[in-house]
């Protein structure tokens, strides 16, 4: 092999005979193409290709590429090379918001997108006491941890995993000094901390640190024993920024949009769908809507952000205001009313002329590519967020 191209093992689920199949795919970075080979005999399985949508940013352990309708998982390198060439533009780092300053977590994913770095993971999550005593061991008997882990554990706090060529110094350097008065003033802490100890935000100090911190909140094994998603599973609707939108840059936006329309986000998870379950969520559109098939493809095609939407306190947002439900569903039914009339409709073509200000009209290309799912039906918007943050965290 050209020791200028980039080999990796990569993992494809078959759905015919319910097995992973792994593959040794070959990267073309001078033509952008690909090529399968089977690795035991060395047989081809897909000759040099083109991949619709493919960069060179895409090509990353973890990653997972869409190629001829079959997604495959790219999870270890191949050989010594490619670990060499790619390692430290792969480096990986943990990044969390406090509860104090989740409510800017619009801002953040809209300052980290405009960076080199890539959203591996992310969730907003509940930490118990004992979860970030252990969190922040290294504090252990220090005067402030008392008060440190009251705060941390007083409401959600959104976790991150960021990858890309120094990711440790990159969002440290974003975050800035530990006292928000020494910061620089365009850092995210000197923007919205209080105090040296409430400065809204916690970065990795090294790599070491970061693997550690990273396997605590989204840990490859048992994570039954990650903290908890913050999302309350009832009285809310779903929302789904998709694939293309995710990658283009506009969670950020997107996500405040929906605050400056009035709307809580209880609960939020990078999720990544294969076929079968992006097929399974979009069920009800089967046979309904002429573009189901492509807009599985669409929820397939990459890392999605899956969002659970309610009123904040159960109040009533700005929004199109809709009567309070007599349903005793404590409005569950009315944010997916509500939140469905903000999202605006299915065409973004028809929401800018319809809706000019609806999240579709503002963020979507065409049908499928319309930047957002949102729940339809009132009855499905318990049942859809539970798929996201239940069933796709198993």
């Amino acid at each position: 092999m050209d020791c200028t191209n980039l080999a990796f093992e990569a993992d494809w689920f078959d759905e015919e005979s319910g097995l992973n199949r792994t593959f040794k795919m070959i990267y073309f970075p001078e033509s952008n193409m690909v090529q399968l080979f089977e690795p035991r005999t060395n047989k081809m399985f897909l000759k040099k290709s083109s991949v619709a949508g493919l960069k060179p940013s895409d090509i990353y352990v973890g990653s997972e590429i869409t190629i001829l309708s079959r997604q495959f998982r790219l999870k270890a390198f191949a050989d010594e090379y490619t670990r060499r060439v790619l390692d430290c533009q792969n480096e990986r780092t943990f990044a969390m918001v406090q509860p104090d300053c989740v409510r800017q977590m619009g801002i953040v994913f809209a300052e980290i997108q405009k960076t080199n770095l890539r959203i591996r993971a992310a969730t907003l999550a509940m930490m118990t006491e004992a979860q970030a005593l252990e969190f922040y061991r290294e504090h252990t008997g220090k005067p402030f941890l008392p008060a440190l882990v009251q705060h941390v554990t007083s409401g959600p706090v959104l976790s991150l995993q960021l990858q890309g060529e120094g990711a440790v110094h990159t969002w440290r350097c974003m975050i800035g000094d530990t006292d928000p008065a020494e910061a620089e003033p365009d850092t995210l802490r000197a923007r919205f901390g209080k105090n040296k100890m409430l400065n809204g935000f916690h970065g990795s100090k090294n790599k070491e640190e970061a693997l550690r911190e990273i396997e605590f909140f989204f840990p490859e094994k048992n994570r039954h024993l990650a903290p908890p998603s913050a999302a309350w599973l009832s009285s809310c609707t779903c929302c789904i920024v998709k694939p293309q939108a995710f990658i283009d840059g506009k969670l950020g936006p997107i996500i405040n949009s929906i605050h400056e329309a009035g709307f809580e986000i209880s609960g939020l998870e990078v999720l990544r769908f294969d076929r079968v379950k992006a097929a399974e969520f979009h069920e009800v559109y089967n046979g309904v809507l002429y573009e189901y098939s492509d807009m599985v493809a669409q929820l397939q095609s990459g890392p999605c952000v899956a969002l659970e939407i309610t009123w904040p306190k159960l109040k009533m947002p700005v929004v199109d205001h809709i009567p309070p439900s007599s349903s005793g569903d404590g409005g569950g039914k009315d944010v997916v009313l509500a939140f469905r009339t903000l999202v605006g409709p299915f065409d973004p073509e028809l929401a800018r002329k319809l809706r000019p200000h609806s999240l579709r009209a503002k963020f979507g290309k065409d049908k499928v590519l319309n930047a957002i799912h949102c729940t339809d039906l009132p009855e499905d918007g318990v049942l859809e967020v539970e798929y996201c943050f239940t069933v796709m965290r198993k």
